[in-house]
């Protein structure tokens, strides 16, 4: 699983967004939320 941020600047010539990658093992929703809550902000979409 792979998650990318949109920066918050549009700006042409600024940083991209930030990316991480986290393994996830059984695949339920839950441990993928899981995951995905550690590394993100999950409200900020």
């Amino acid at each position: 699983m792979a998650m990318v941020r949109r920066p918050s600047d549009v700006t042409p010539g600024t940083r991209a967004g930030d990316e991480r990658a986290a393994v996830v093992t059984g695949l339920s929703l839950r441990v993928a939320e899981r995951a995905m809550e550690t590394q993100i902000e999950p409200h900020a979409h």
